[in-house]
């Protein structure tokens, strides 16, 4: 699984406002839809349904790294 930095620099490669899920799998490196759907219904990203495709906010993207980064940070630094 690619690290924290690399998902970001990935989706900065794409200077797009919105994704595709096929997009959105790039970044994160999984070969499955299923665990982006999965974080489209917890709610960690935001995500619109338009004509059958997902439309995914990239921000909201940034935003849950910033959140992940933030979360192993302060775990780590625990140790």
């Amino acid at each position: 699984m690619p690290t924290i930095a690399r998902k970001r620099a990935r989706l900065r490669e794409l200077g797009q406002s919105d994704i595709t899920i096929k997009q959105a799998m790039g970044v994160f490196g999984v070969t499955s839809p299923n665990p982006i759907v999965s974080l489209i219904e917890r709610g960690e990203i935001s995500a619109d349904k338009a004509t059958g495709q997902w439309c995914i906010d990239a921000g909201s993207i940034d935003n849950y790294l910033t959140k992940i980064n933030n979360q192993y940070s302060r775990e780590f630094l625990k140790k």
